[in-house]
Formats: C-alpha cells, sequence, structure tokens
C-alpha cells in the first residue's frame, strides 16, 4: 500500500524515538481509560440490578391490593351482618365463585373502634395506595431495564474492543507473520483506540462516568517522583503533561463543586415537566419546601400549596402569563397528592405568583412556613402523578 511521502512499512522504520515515546504514553493512557471505564460500567450495572430487585420489591406488594378491593366490597355489600365493635366478619364474596354456582366465604379483620363504613374505607384506602405504587412503579421499572440493558451492551462492547486493541498491538509485534498482515494490524489500532475513547466521551455525556475520577488516576501517574525535579526541569514534557493533568483535575473538582452545591439545592426536591414543556418542582420535606418558595421561586412565577392542609411547596418555573390551565391543573394535582389530602376524591389547591409567597409572623414562622400577600386563586383537583 502506498501514500504519498513513501510505504506504511517504511514510515513505521523511520519513526524516531519521541514518536515512540508518545505511542507508549497514548498506550499507557488507554490502559488507564479502559479500567476506569469498566470500573464505572460495573459500579452502575450493579446500581441498577439492586434498584430494578428493590422495584420487584414492592411491585409484588403492590399486586396484591386487589384483596383489599374486595374486601372492601364485600363489606359494603353485606353491612347487615355486621355488629358494633366487631373484630372479624365472614361475609359471602361474590367475585370468588366455587363449584357449587355459591359465592366463597370471605373472612376479614376489623378495627372494632371504626364501624362498617370506616372499616370499608379504610380497605378501599389500601388498595388505592397499591393501584398508585403499580402506575407509579410500572414506568420505573421500564426505564431502569433499558437503562440496565444500555450498560450491558456497553460493557460488551468495551469488552470486544479491549481484546481487539490487545489482538492488533499482539500481532503487530510478531515476527511470524507478513509484512502487509503486520502493517494491516498496526494501521488498525488508531482505528479502534479511537472507538474505546468515543465510548469514554459517551459515558462522561450519560453521566455514566466522572470524569475526575480518570483525570486523578492520570494525575497520579504522571506526577514525577520528585517535586525538586519536576521545579529543576519545567520545559520537559514530563512535567509539562503533569502540569496539564493538575490543571484538568482542579478544573474537574472545581466544576463538580458546583454540581454538588447545585444537587444540594435540588435535595429532596421532585421533578416533572408539565404538558407544556415547563419544570414543575414539589419538595417532600420541609427545607426543601423552604428552598422551593424562598430561594428557587420567582416574583412571576406559579407557586401552588394544597388548602388548609399540610403538603408540599409545588411551583413552575415560567412566568405565570405564559402558563396554560392545562399546566396549572398539571402542578395542583401534584401538589394535592404531596399532601395529606392525597386519598381524598377532590382537594381544593391555591396557587399564585412567587412575589406574593411571603414569610409568616416571627411567632408564627417554622422551616417551610409561609404565608401569602394578596388574593390566591383556587383550583379544585384529583390527587395524582403524572405517568413520567
Amino acid at each position: 500500500v502506498v501514500v504519498e511521502g513513501g510505504s506504511k512499512e517504511e514510515d513505521y522504520k523511520e519513526k524516531g524515538e519521541h514518536e515512540v515515546v508518545e505511542e507508549k504514553e497514548e498506550d499507557e493512557e488507554l490502559e488507564s481509560l479502559l479500567q476506569t471505564m469498566a470500573a464505572a460500567l460495573h459500579k452502575k450495572v450493579l446500581h441498577y440490578q439492586g434498584k430494578i430487585a428493590n422495584i420487584q420489591k414492592q411491585l409484588k406488594a403492590a399486586e396484591g391490593s386487589e384483596i383489599y378491593l374486595r374486601k372492601g366490597d364485600a363489606l359494603s355489600h353485606n353491612r347487615h351482618l355486621y355488629k358494633k365493635r366487631m373484630e372479624r366478619i365472614a361475609v359471602p364474596d361474590w367475585t370468588q365463585i366455587n363449584s357449587d354456582g355459591e359465592a366463597t366465604t370471605l373472612e376479614i379483620e376489623l378495627d372494632p373502634e371504626k364501624g362498617c363504613t370506616a372499616n370499608a374505607e379504610l380497605f378501599y384506602k389500601k388498595y388505592r395506595k397499591g393501584k398508585r405504587a403499580l402506575e407509579r412503579l410500572d414506568p420505573i421499572m421500564r426505564t431502569a431495564e433499558k437503562e440496565l440493558e444500555a450498560l450491558q451492551q456497553y460493557q460488551s462492547f468495551l469488552q470486544e474492543k479491549g481484546a481487539i486493541l490487545t489482538d492488533l498491538k499482539e500481532r503487530g509485534g510478531e515476527n511470524n507473520i507478513s509484512d502487509q498482515e503486520r502493517l494491516a494490524a498496526l494501521a488498525s489500532v488508531p482505528a479502534t483506540r479511537q472507538l474505546l475513547q468515543d465510548l469514554y466521551s459517551k459515558l462522561i455525556r450519560e453521566k455514566i462516568l466522572d470524569p475526575s475520577c480518570h483525570i486523578a488516576a492520570t494525575a497520579q501517574k504522571a506526577a514525577p517522583t520528585s517535586s525538586l525535579e519536576a521545579a529543576a526541569s519545567p520545559s520537559s514534557s514530563s512535567s509539562s503533561s503533569f502540569q496539564k493533568n493538575m490543571n484538568r483535575n482542579q478544573a474537574a473538582k472545581n466544576k463538580s463543586k458546583k454540581q454538588l452545591l447545585k444537587a444540594s439545592s435540588l435535595k429532596d426536591i421532585d421533578k416533572y415537566i408539565s404538558p407544556s414543556g415547563f419544570t414543575v418542582l414539589a419538595g417532600r420535606s420541609a427545607s426543601a419546601n423552604e428552598r422551593i418558595s424562598f430561594q428557587l421561586t420567582k416574583r412571576n412565577q406559579v407557586w401552588f400549596h394544597v388548602r388548609n392542609l399540610p403538603g408540599s411547596h409545588v411551583l413552575i418555573r415560567a412566568d405565570f402569563d405564559k402558563v396554560d390551565m392545562v399546566d396549572i391543573e398539571f402542578a395542583a394535582r401534584i401538589a394535592a397528592w404531596h399532601s395529606h389530602g392525597k386519598d381524598e376524591t377532590r382537594v381544593e389547591v391555591s396557587y399564585c405568583k412567587g412575589s406574593q409567597v411571603r414569610n409568616p409572623p416571627a411567632r408564627h414562622k417554622k422551616l417551610g412556613a409561609v404565608s401569602i400577600a394578596g388574593q390566591e386563586q383556587v383550583i379544585t383537583v384529583v390527587p395524582g402523578l403524572p405517568k413520567q
């Protein structure tokens, strides 16, 4: 094979010592890269395997909630059999027919402090809770399974290309093959190396891999044995490489600090996307509610809270005049679900501009407590979370 300036064989023969050193450094860097990617993928795979096992456990518990519906219906349809302060009752269950075509008998444990209607409502509440869990967990399970499959594909790709690269380098150094085979093997090394570097970039983009981990390992490997030697020869390639890696490491650390600060501000806060594409935030703790109302909410954005009940502070991160009623209802349902009224059929939710949300007087001030200045608007909704 002939290229401009001579054959590839001549090019390889004419390689200088500097090029050989550079190739060796590249190989060491790539080996470190492979180890970093393999470790990150293995850790992520274990994480998703554990997550899927936990979801399966929750799904199994939720799938048994149908019995609560049967108990609630059976108790409601047989009120005449109920007596005050009963702890147990046996009622016919027409959802289960025996071989004689008659209803089976369903034994039901009761709360003796509650009446027949209240006991039935307890079973309906448990059924609704299980049903909501199924609706919530099913999409999470599908997403986790897809993520795990993608990670395992990355693992297979990494193992395959890593093995190919090793084989190509070994074949390129063999003496018992033809020059053409040796040159073909060596010529394939850069392309395979590039595929692995592309995978590394992809893992960083998808936040599977933290680049600071690899940078730190590289900097440690590149560091000279003596800091005095490094100071004495600042122009050497080793010192230059070390300094470059240290700079990259520091930049990665600074970026990590910013990410940690951002992450801490969103701790215990759930994030949703409204029908119009706006971000919706919902607090899951008093401190999270405090951050939503007094750090994240801007003056003209839309703030929500269930009326006359404890609950989460919810925010649509968009100007009031740009938000449609479908977004208002979307966020209000989330606010109702994240409240003590989530098991109710209909719940009233207040909403207003961020500028109306104030700190209450000092004597009433508790973490997460607010007051609304002026007239808020009210919407009545069915509590529920979106299927996202």
